[in-house]
């Protein structure tokens, strides 16, 4: 019989008089059973008392209680809800024992006692990791997607959400027939889904590829149901990691609410450098609630308990605050379906009803709903700004060097591809045959790789992700390629072979350029406009020969013009090259074993590196047992086991290469018995040195990791590098707070200013008292500290080239990336500040465009030269350049890049007629006052994020 009883026992107190006291253990039977009497709640329970029950009498509070004897127990009624009690048992006249009793249930709610508590019911997604992307997608639409839309139909008080707008795409593709189904529940607020595609890793994502999540989030709910469906929530629940202009691209994309995890549970404004915000809510970890905490597993009585004694730690908090007293329990967990309480939340309100105390009542929200209720006028939410380093950053570009390096480069070239398609289409004055569906289904492809590589069966799921980011490239390369060629068909040539150069960035840019020649390289020069021979150098690429020329002055998006003469050209060289030495107008440098030795920078006048450890363009093989991602609270360090590096070993330099642009040295060595081929190219006309290492067959040895490095030759310096849409600086741009919030291995402590190694898009700088130096790659990961165990304490910059590890999923697959990879990087000494090396930074994976135009002068309308979009400064970046999605008109968007207040001047080449201000996502348009101009003039905050509709 007790066993079957409620296995809670109540704690009560006794008092001994004359020596003597009977224990007597309350307890409530499950399942409950409770009436109302005599004005309160009463509940059957148990009172152990194994003594003698003749004649005895209990009382509670002064009153008789009534009760069944049993053999070992009574059988008796007591308060469910109330304050302490006194329980009183007397026999034969004569005091036993006094006891203080407490119902299972406090009356005292504290702030909470006329707010809610809400249950917010979702399903975490990665697109796959439980298993294969196909069968994961199956089990969302048929197992949770669509019995959560019947639930909500059937059940007016219930209510769920998918955290992505990918699943909603996924639903209809199958069953468009769901559409009116999912209009009516959104209008019933019982079903909702989350702004963004799907949950990334923030700081990998490209610029514009951050801002396309809401393109294909909000803004595709938008078009697809005509405004009748809206998220204003977005969610990255799982990813441990945050970049600093994420909130500034949510809010100005419609977005008022961010619901992350992993982080300290609580509610903050987080704020990003331009002075946008989103209100951002985590519940600590999203899947403690339905795991551990368990609240509504058993009955409303054992949640009341539960939530009782949980809000009193949220009292102060929330009342200190003014924020309304509404609660959340966040319901979720991987792959999730849909759970209805009803019967404790029916449970819960009747007893609410009933019970004569002030008590929240239970409810199911979404999370937008739920955060409307507390994001009222008054309340204060705690102020938190900067970026939140991602702890899981090994599991994509190191563990997926060839798949994150097309990611990277389709970030590049799908800008550059719609800004030069639009402008073909306005040369044309025709913008009907602009390829927008290409377009849509590249951007969908290269941000359709999520958080979740690998997992179960992760073979299969990395390769889909890897193939659709390939697909994007190759499509938006091909795009690209359509445009320049259109355009350079428009241009007024004077001469046959003419080379049309394009600048793909906001400001002009010297640098190198290539053809591929139709012969022997020993036959062609470059020519400019003038009939001048151009410094050039030819070049084997595979089977092609190509002629490498220096293109000065390239206009800001737009390009300039060179010929291709069938007159040889020789050009006599202002440098010394030897084998193992290398002078020219910039730079002296020794080449050693692992690479340069010395780097003598001649403007600045010392040495660049600090080579008594490492090498500059050094190898570092070092261990690696961690996962990538995963349930840990720092990032894994690498160890030492079968450490090695190249200038462990002696180097054999040699010249391979000798011209006027560049010198190319060369060094075969091993490393583990893996063969590397490290090229270092010194360039003579531009200040720049690039290191590239050919790995022929990487044979995939587990738990290894390969580090490029480059030892800077100051005891300290600046560590900056470029984010989405913003620069980043160590020690100064991270959020301030220890993010809290839990994993299985613990609560996440480290502050983000200690987390290494961290993210980058283009370039991370290294800047000392007296000179810098910028470090750009299509690497997705950097570190700046020493890995091994006798580390030296100046920076190391390093680019993690490759990691050998598993999946973190029990049946997960190991990302070995067998095969022969490439790896370059290019570097540049300059004065101190990151801004010196930030053109050169961004430039160096932005290559020029060149057209050739065979055989052919054109009479067409185009200048030799010509600048499409001019910037008025080179920190005020031009990102993009499109058709407007819904209109023939087009989007121009841009961002303050060097973290100050600065008025822009943006210049066309070609009167508009007017211009509207809109948000990022090309809603909400406010009028501007340029009419009839050709340029806009804008005040822009530091780092802000503006677009606008250009009407021509």
């Amino acid at each position: 019989m007790i066993a079957k009883s409620l296995s809670l026992f109540i704690m009560v107190f006794f008092f001994l008089f004359s020596g003597h006291a009977q224990e007597s253990m309350v307890i409530y039977q499950r399942p409950f059973h409770y009436e109302k009497m005599n004005g309160e709640l009463v509940a059957d329970a148990i009172i152990v008392y194994n003594g003698d029950k003749k004649d005895l009498e209990i009382k509670l509070d002064g009153k008789k209680l009534e009760y069944t004897a049993e053999k070992d127990s009574l059988r008796v009624k007591l308060p469910l809800i109330g304050a302490e009690r006194l329980l009183v048992f007397q026999q034969h006249g004569r005091l036993l024992s006094t006891q203080v009793f407490f119902p299972y249930v406090s009356p005292d709610w504290g702030y909470f006692k006329n707010g809610t508590i809400d249950i917010i019911n979702t399903s975490h997604q990665d697109i796959a990791w439980m298993n294969t992307p196909d069968s994961c997608k199956d089990e969302r639409i048929h197992k949770i997607i669509i019995p959560a839309l019947d639930i909500s139909e059937r059940q007016p008080g219930f209510s769920f959400g998918m955290e992505q707008t990918l699943n909603l795409r996924e639903l209809l593709n199958e069953y468009p027939s769901y559409k009116d189904s999912v209009i009516d529940a959104y209008k019933k607020k019982t079903f909702s889904w989350g702004a963004t595609f799907n949950q990334p890793y923030e700081g990998l994502l490209s610029s514009e590829q951050l801002i396309r999540e809401l393109y294909l989030g909000r803004k595709w709910i938008h078009n697809e149901f005509t405004g009748q469906v809206d998220t204003r929530t977005a969610f990255n629940m799982d990813v441990p990691g945050r970049t600093d202009q994420f909130p500034q691209i949510l809010s100005k994309s419609g977005v008022k609410y961010l619901v992350v995890s992993r982080m300290k549970q609580g509610f903050f404004n987080w704020y990003s450098p331009d002075g946008s915000r989103v209100l951002t809510y985590s519940p600590g970890n999203y899947g403690w609630a339905s795991m551990f905490y368990k609240y509504f597993n058993d009955d409303a009585p054992t949640a009341m308990h539960k939530l009782n004694e949980e809000l009193k730690n949220w009292d102060a908090y929330y009342s200190s605050r003014n924020i309304p007293p509404h609660f959340a329990v966040v319901i979720s967990n991987d792959a999730a379906g849909p759970i209805y309480y009803k019967e404790v939340v029916d449970q819960w309100n009747k007893i609410a009803e009933q019970a004569g105390v002030d008590m929240p009542r239970l409810t199911y929200a979404t999370a937008e709903d739920f955060l409307s209720s507390i994001d009222k006028p008054g309340a204060r939410f705690d102020s938190i700004s900067g970026e939140r380093p991602n702890l899981w950053l090994y599991i994509h570009g190191p563990a997926h060097y060839e798949a994150i390096k097309a990611k990277k480069e389709a970030g590049i070239h799908l800008p550059a591809a719609e800004m030069f398609t639009t402008i073909n289409s306005l040369l044309k004055n025709d913008l009907s045959e602009y390829p927008k569906s290409v377009f849509d289904s590249a951007w969908y492809k290269s941000i359709y790789d999520d958080h979740g590589w690998g997992g179960k069966h992760g073979e299969i799921t990395d390769s889909i992700f890897g193939a659709y980011l390939h697909q994007a490239d190759e499509t938006a390369k091909q795009l690209l390629d359509n445009s320049l060629k259109s355009i350079s068909s428009n241009i007024r040539t004077s001469k046959n072979d003419a080379l049309i150069v394009f600048n793909d960035l906001s400001w002009k840019r010297n640098g190198i350029a290539e053809v591929v020649l139709p012969g022997n390289r020993e036959n062609y020069s470059v020519m400019d406009k003038d009939g001048r021979a151009i410094l050039s150098q030819g070049i084997f690429k595979g089977d092609s020969t190509v002629m490498q020329f220096m293109a000065d002055s390239v206009p800001s998006i737009g390009y300039t013009t060179f010929y291709l003469s069938k007159k040889h050209s020789s050009f006599s060289g202002d440098h010394i090259a030897m084998p193992n030495f290398c002078e020219n107008k910039f730079y002296k440098i020794d080449f050693g074993n692992g690479g340069i030795k010395v780097l003598y920078d001649k403007e600045l006048a010392r040495n660049i590196l600090n080579t008594t450890r490492f090498a500059g363009g050094d190898v570092m093989d070092l261990g690696y047992d961690g996962n990538g991602a995963g349930e840990f609270t720092e990032i894994t360090a690498t160890n030492m086991s079968r450490f090695d590096k190249l200038s462990n070993h002696t180097s054999k330099w040699s010249l391979i290469e000798d011209g006027a642009l560049f010198s190319t040295f060369q060094c075969i060595d091993e490393l583990n018995e893996v063969q590397i081929i490290q090229r270092i190219k010194v360039y003579h006309q531009i200040k720049k040195i690039t290191f590239e290492y050919e790995i022929p067959d990487w044979p995939g040895v587990k738990n290894r990791q390969l580090r490029f490095a480059l030892p800077i030759g100051a005891d300290t310096a600046a560590i900056s590098y470029d984010a989405p849409m913003g620069i980043s600086t160590v020690g100064s741009s991270e959020l301030k707070m220890r993010p809290g919030g839990w994993a299985w291995g613990g609560t996440y402590r480290q502050l983000p200013s200690d987390i290494h190694p961290r993210e980058v898009q283009n370039f991370v700088s290294a800047n000392a008292n007296d000179f810098g130096l910028t470090m750009s790659s299509e690497i997705s990961v950097f570190d700046w500290i020493d890995p091994t165990v006798d580390a030296v304490t100046y920076p190391v910059l390093q680019a993690i080239m490759l990691s050998s590890h598993k999946s973190c999923h029990g049946e997960g697959n190991w990302y070995l990336q067998k095969g022969g990879h490439i790896f370059r990087f290019s570097i540049t000494s300059h004065q101190p500040g990151w801004k010196n090396g930030y053109a050169l930074g961004i430039g160096n994976n932005h290559n020029f465009y060149t057209v050739r135009e065979t055989n052919k002068q054109n009479r067409g309308n185009l200048p030799l030269t010509l600048s499409f979009i001019k910037s008025s400064s080179p920190f005020v970046q031009i990102t993009a350049f499109k058709k407007a999605d819904n209109s023939d008109n087009t989007i121009l968007r841009f961002v303050e890049m060097g973290g100050k207040k600065e008025h822009a001047d943006i210049q066309f080449y070609k009167s508009f007629k007017k211009v509207d201000k809109i948000n990022l996502i090309e809603e909400d348009e406010k009028n501007t006052k340029w009419e009839g101009s050709n340029s806009i003039h804008v005040d822009l905050n530091n780092n802000s994020i503006e677009s606008y509709m250009i009407y021509f």
